[in-house]
């Protein structure tokens, strides 16, 4: 439960905006109805995700229908690395 900025109170959530590495939510005051938005941001541990979807590709191949290649991993894994590599730390 997040509470309102100006008054304390309790908020509820109107609407979420998802990106790929962050969740906005417009959210309201029950009690004053004073209305803000919050910004979450996505941690994801990319060697986990690596290798939860290479060994889904692995289990897909062995059945012959693979609609993932390794090759497509290892590219995500990249990008992923490249991107925060170059990303600004956020304080």
């Amino acid at each position: 439960m997040l509470y309102c900025p100006k008054c304390a109170g309790e908020s509820s959530v109107l609407r979420s905006f998802d990106d790929v590495r962050t969740v906005s939510r417009l959210r309201r005051c029950k009690r004053c109805g004073y209305a803000f938005t919050t910004t979450e941001i996505i941690n994801v541990d990319m060697q986990s995700f690596v290798e939860v979807h290479a060994q889904k590709v692995k289990d897909e191949q062995k059945r012959g229908a693979s609609s993932m290649t390794q090759d497509y991993i290892d590219a995500v894994g990249r990008a992923y690395r490249d991107r925060q590599r170059s990303a600004p730390c956020a304080m």
